[in-house]
């Protein structure tokens, strides 16, 4: 190491001198305010010495009390912005804005620093105050922004630009150098979270934002506060209405913004009226946003934060097409409130909104805490937030250095039980370990999902049986040691429990368990525990973190069970069946006429061919028979074309009645079929919009059902519905359908480098 002191009128610099990396280092900067750089000059160590880059103009720290920034925080923070200061706030701005702008507090770049702290602040919802503890929070995230914006990196000679879009919502356009990736590894980004040890985030619907609330002691119970239990459905609730609110056409309209420039009402804004306004205001239209719920009487009900009313939906209801409507749905209703009655005429599901809306809207939290090692070092004590310049260079490491990972997801009913799961799963990871060979390719983690016995489990007889099936697959698992002892990193085997699997199965006989499921026991998987060090038993639902990615993987009939609870309107059914009769009494109508009118015609040609014959008309027959053929040819095409286009009119007013023109659209019914389960999945916010009555929910751990934000992808393994990839708002959601199925192996592949997912079987 060669220390190199540089003198410039009174300054002095240390710079360390690595002659293996050849990088200059500054260790301690004392420039005066209008030095911008220092030039040195050639020794005679001139060979050994690198070659100084122009240096930033450095600043001399001052000692700025709050009472001087006062004013100035007071005209920009509170004036401009709203924000009221507090003392911990005012101190911990007035401390960092002189060591980093010294004199130069005053000037433009200090009132910008103002502004941008300001605009931070409000963009991530954190309140009307700004205290001191979240306020260095805050203005880690600004610097950090400020020098990725004006850093330029050489690399090789060529100028590298950090392109930000300032907590944007488009993709991220970022290069950084090769020594910068080199230092992310991505196995401290890969994590499986399960729903017991996922961060607990409250949604507070006053101020609209989560908070960190501290984690629960002790292990998972089902006696739950009741608490919980309130909170549960208010809680969805909220979430959603505050997606709704942010939605532009449920937006209310300024004062300049209720006035088109024509001078007429703008009326493309809607508003969501409470229930409880709605009482004295007989005869008018509302729209309501709430929770569909069935009452003691029988009748719908629809329920939100103020009260609750009763629906009428038998006279006018019509339903927006691609979502399943039932109890425990969230729903917006249009009608009018009459005789304390609610008659609907439409009914929809509020919309998904989209990840990076919803990431932005919240302040970008880290709801499975490890995308922000710094702050959880330091053990924050508010929200913890992702560090936006870490994780574009995880995105820029997936997209460069992680293109051979490979992500296996199995299909579901993994049946133990049955000689030929064993046979499958030996060919299938045959050929995992062949193509890990030949094609140098990584698989991260191979998914398996249950239910693991095709029969519930009962611990008066079968308990040792499972574990005699649990040991047999250890000892398949032996025969791959390539799976089992990688050269980057031991596979990582998750198991997924279903509902035939201990100990739920116990008390629910292969019935609709109590969400999320426990993993599975450690008696019976301790011999698979130790063949696969890398297996991890998770509860269903289990949530992947890789990278800047968030994966959900959930086992459950979703399909069966949306499908057997839906809500029949019956006005739908109405038009369906008068169409039905209509066409049918069209059509006999149509023939009695037709032969009539034979008969009559039939009837008068014989009447004239007698009256022309009592007379002696010598008109010529075959030129009279040729004539009136001529005209009965031409009428007949009339007519028949007249009734072709009465009948495809009718038909077209039908179909509109019916359902909307996007249903006839050259749709598969099961594509139609997976769109509808996830465009409701996704649109009310939950994997499970049931009431608990249908699907029981743990209440104290109801938020890991959550879709807010809605995650990168879900593999939702469902065996009541067909094999599906459907994407909806920029979430894939995939289904790989039953392991075993047609007498073939199926699974999904999927590559995080290009988030693409491939299904793939192969012949038992």
């Amino acid at each position: 190491m060669v220390a190199v002191i540089a003198e410039a009128e009174d300054t002095q610099i240390d710079i360390d001198f690595d002659p293996v990396t050849r990088s200059n280092t500054i260790r301690d900067s004392e420039i005066e305010s209008g030095q911008d750089s220092i030039e040195t000059n050639a020794t005679e160590n001139a060979p050994l010495l690198p070659t100084i880059q122009p240096l930033r103009k450095a600043v001399l720290p001052i000692q700025l009390t709050p009472f001087q920034l006062r004013p100035v925080a007071y005209r920009i923070v509170t004036k401009k912005h709203g924000l009221n200061m507090k003392t911990s706030g005012l101190e911990t701005l007035a401390r960092f804005m002189g060591r980093r702008y010294g004199m130069d507090w005053r000037s433009s770049k200090g009132e910008r620093f103002l502004d941008e702290i300001s605009r931070t602040w409000k963009l991530q919802d954190r309140g009307l105050f700004l205290d001191g503890d979240q306020l260095e929070i805050v203005i880690r995230e600004v610097i950090d922004m400020e020098d990725g914006n004006s850093a330029k990196a050489t690399d090789n000679g060529s100028e590298m630009d950090l392109d930000d879009d300032h907590f944007g919502n488009q993709e991220f356009a970022i290069r950084v150098n090769s020594a910068t990736r080199h230092d992310i590894d991505w196995k401290n980004y890969f994590k499986v979270v399960d729903a017991y040890s996922q961060p607990y985030y409250k949604f507070n619907a006053t101020r609209k934002l989560f908070e960190l609330t501290q984690k629960r002691s002790g292990p998972a119970s089902l006696l739950s506060p009741a608490q919980s239990r309130v909170d549960l459905f208010m809680t969805r609730y909220s979430i959603a209405l505050a997606g709704i609110q942010r939605q532009e056409t449920f937006q209310a309209p300024t004062f300049l913004g209720r006035l088109v420039g024509t001078g007429k009402r703008d009326l493309t804004s809607q508003s969501i009226t409470m229930i409880k306004n709605m009482l004295g205001r007989e005869g008018k239209a509302f729209i309501l946003f709430g929770l569909l719920s069935k009452g003691p009487n029988g009748n719908y009900w629809l329920q939100d934060s103020s009260g609750s009313v009763e629906l009428n939906i038998d006279s006018h209801a019509i339903p927006a097409q691609g979502s399943y409507y039932g109890p425990g749905s969230l729903c917006i209703c249009d009608g009018v409130y009459s005789s304390e009655k609610f008659i609907v005429t439409t009914i929809g599901t509020p919309t998904c909104e989209p990840r990076r809306d919803s990431r932005a809207a919240y302040g970008y939290l880290d709801f499975l805490g490890i995308h922000s090692p710094e702050n959880i070092k330091k053990n924050a004590s508010g929200p913890v937030r992702i560090d936006r310049g870490l994780e574009r260079k995880l995105i820029e490491e997936e997209k460069l250095n992680l293109t051979k990972h490979r992500m296996y997801i199995l299909g579901c009913d993994i049946y133990l039980d049955k000689l030929e799961t064993f046979n499958a799963l030996r060919k299938l990871f045959s050929r995992i370990q062949a193509e890990t060979q030949m094609d140098s390719t990584c698989p991260v983690c191979i998914v398996m999902t249950g239910s693991f016995v095709s029969t519930p489990f009962q611990p008066n007889r079968s308990s040792s049986i499972y574990k005699d099936q649990m040991d047999a697959l250890a000892s398949l698992l032996q025969e791959f040691p390539a799976l089992l002892s990688n050269s980057e990193q031991n596979v990582q085997f998750i198991f997924i429990p279903g509902d035939n699997d201990p100990w739920e199965s116990t008390f629910s006989s292969g019935s609709s368990e109590t969400l999320p499921i426990k993993p599975l026991p450690k008696i019976f998987t301790n011999r698979l525990r130790r063949v696969a060090p890398g297996a991890i038993f998770s509860s269903n639902p289990t949530r992947i973190a890789y990278m800047t990615q968030e994966i959900m993987l959930v086992r459950d009939n979703l399909g069966a069970r949306l499908r057997r609870n839906q809500l029949i309107f019956p006005e739908v059914e109405r038009r369906k069946n008068d169409a039905y009769f209509n066409e049918a009494d069209a059509k006999g109508r149509g023939t009695d006429a037709n032969d009539e009118d034979e008969d009559l015609d039939e009837l008068m040609d014989e009447m004239e061919k007698e009256e022309r014959h009592r007379n002696g008309d010598d008109i010529d027959e075959l030129e009279n028979i040729l004539y009136d053929t001529t005209i009965d040819e031409k009428t007949e095409r009339l007519m028949d074309r007249k009734s072709r286009e009465q009948r495809m009119q009718e038909k077209d007013v039908r179909d509109h009645l019916i359902r909307p023109p996007q249903e006839h659209s050259l749709v598969e019914p099961e594509v139609a079929e997976a769109r509808k389960i996830v465009k409701t999945i996704l649109d009310q916010g939950t994997i499970s919009p049931f009431p608990l009555s249908t699907r029981p929910v743990n209440w104290e751990y109801d938020f890991t059902l959550s879709l807010t934000p809605v995650p990168t992808a879900i593999i939702m393994a469902d065996s009541t519905s067909p094999p599906f990839k459907v994407t909806y708002q920029g979430c894939q959601v995939i289904n790989p359908g039953l392991f075993i199925r047609d007498r073939q192996v199926h699974w999904v592949e999927y590559t995080p480098s290009s988030r693409t997912y491939l299904a793939k079987s192969l012949y038992i």
